[in-house]
């Protein structure tokens, strides 16, 4: 059994307008990584943290590009 992993990301809006957040996921990571939440509407100087968290059961190679 794999052991999850967990990283919290944090979203501040510094701009004059609301903006909007939207992360994908490529169909292979999907199974292996979650972000929550995925969408959502940030306020001016609104702030907010995203969790992405890792998990699998078996050997995985993860591939980056630059």
């Amino acid at each position: 059994m794999g052991e999850p992993k967990e990283q919290t990301l944090f979203l501040k809006n510094q701009g004059q307008y609301p903006i909007k957040y939207d992360f994908t996921i490529r169909k292979k990571a999907q199974e292996i990584f979650t972000i929550e939440p995925m969408v959502g509407r940030l306020q001016k100087d609104e702030e907010i943290n995203i969790v992405v968290r890792f998990l699998t059961m078996k050997e995985t190679k993860i591939k980056t590009n630059k």
